[in-house]
């Protein structure tokens, strides 16, 4: 009991220290945020498209998601005057790119869609992407977005578009 009056205040203060110990460690664990991992890198939708693609192409390419324009394409330069920025075009993306497997170079682009673009600024934007895909004389392909893709529909679009840009050449 002599021992207990003589250090009582050490005792108290070490029993005060801890309990506020404790209780921080409760209150920031409550706080805490936890992470899951995704089923799957890709949206169900995305996800379909993407096997459409590689079926499509016999898994022959590499196939990249998410690839921005500016990644793709660079403005060129005319004569004497410097190449532009890209601007606002670069930071717009394509869905997937497919490249050579070995080279990493991009053979087509293909972008899933709602429809025809209705504002006058998607309009415009929409139809720059498409100047800027043709002049670069890289093939891209608009697919309409849906839930499941038919790897013969992927394989016909990619068809087409190629035809396409072996006319343009």
């Amino acid at each position: 009991m002599a021992i207990v009056s003589q250090y009582g205040a050490l005792i108290l203060v070490a029993a005060v220290i801890g309990g506020a110990l404790l209780l921080a460690r409760l209150l920031l664990r409550e706080n805490q945020v936890r992470y899951e991992r995704r089923a799957s890198l890709l949206p169900a939708d995305r996800a379909s498209c993407f096997h459409a693609l590689r079926e499509a192409t016999g898994g022959k390419l590499a196939i990249h998601w998410a690839v921005s324009v500016g990644q793709l394409l660079s403005p060129r330069a005319e004569g004497k005057r410097p190449a532009p920025p890209i601007g606002r075009l670069g930071s717009i993306g394509v869905d997937f790119v497919l490249c050579d497997s070995g080279s990493l170079e991009p053979r087509l682009a293909v972008l899933l869609h709602d429809g025809e673009p209705t504002t006058p600024e998607a309009i415009r934007r929409h139809q720059q992407l498409v100047e800027a895909f043709a002049s670069a004389q890289l093939p891209l392909v608009l697919l309409p977005r849906a839930d499941e893709y038919s790897a013969d529909e992927v394989h016909h679009a990619i068809e087409t578009a190629s035809h396409a840009k072996a006319k343009a050449a």
